[in-house]
């Protein structure tokens, strides 16, 4: 019998590394970048644009089509890429370079859970010059199959390193507290996930000493999109139907702490 097999760590730093290494084709998590295009065209092909962070990049082309997608002579500084993986982003980099002659998006290795590091990511400006887009392709579904993460208590962002407890946090509640306090008041995110109650949480009474994440963050809609359509194939064989969902949600005007 063989040994039983174990599913991929999809939340380690490690796990990504590794693949991106050993696999450094363009990885498209769950379909074409194409999915998200209707819904970041009416953001990126206004006359002002927002400035956007992308996370989770990978070594999807999203990060290209973002640039793509900016109204000529818009300077594509405004677009940040990030992931945990040290070799997408030295990829997605050079892609851009073979693509466009010139690198101009800015990109940048960082732990999304961690709130130095990724401000550390996003440049000292990062609290008063904040984003007005999110965008990921299942990086909040990655994140989703880690641990909990010890949090200082009380909490507040960037943490005080007095706080003399802690207490864990859901990986998915922490990123949205981490990406709220680095957005505006009325800001998008865009993301794509295979959950249909990916953001269930929102609606769930927060931890102790945590910042009520459903006050911070509005869930606007939620469309189905199909990625493979269902139906009988060649002998009669039957092909499921693979759909995903492309949430929507609104930041508030409710301070983060």
């Amino acid at each position: 019998m063989p040994p039983p097999t174990h599913a991929p760590d999809f939340s380690s730093q490690t796990y990504w590394q590794t693949r991106f290494t050993s696999t450094p084709s363009p990885f498209e998590w769950l379909g074409p970048s194409a999915l998200l295009e209707p819904f970041l065209r009416p953001f990126l092909s206004s006359p002002s644009p927002p400035s956007v962070l992308h996370i989770g990049c990978g070594t999807s082309s999203l990060s290209l089509s973002l640039r793509r997608l900016l109204p000529p002579h818009t300077p594509p500084r405004a677009i940040l890429n990030v992931d945990f993986s040290a070799r997408a982003v030295e990829l997605g980099r050079a892609r851009e370079r073979e693509e466009f002659g010139l690198e101009g998006m800015r990109w940048a290795t960082c732990d999304l859970l961690d709130f130095s590091n990724l401000l550390d990511a996003v440049g000292p400006s990062g609290l008063e010059d904040k984003f007005g887009l999110i965008v990921e392709k299942s990086c909040i579904d990655a994140l989703a199959c880690g641990p909990d993460v010890p949090t200082a208590r009380p909490f507040s962002l960037p943490p005080q390193p007095s706080s003399s407890s802690s207490s864990p946090i859901p990986p998915p509640t922490l990123l949205t507290l981490h990406l709220a306090a680095l957005t505006s008041e009325g800001a998008t995110w865009l993301a794509l996930s295979y959950s249909s109650e990916r953001f269930a949480f929102l609606a769930e009474r927060a931890p102790e000493g945590v910042p009520d994440v459903g006050r911070l963050w509005r869930l606007e809609r939620e469309e189905r999109v199909v990625v493979q359509e269902g139906g009988g194939g060649e002998g009669g064989a039957w092909t499921p139907e693979v759909a995903h969902v492309v949430y929507v949600l609104r930041r508030t005007g409710v301070p983060c702490p």
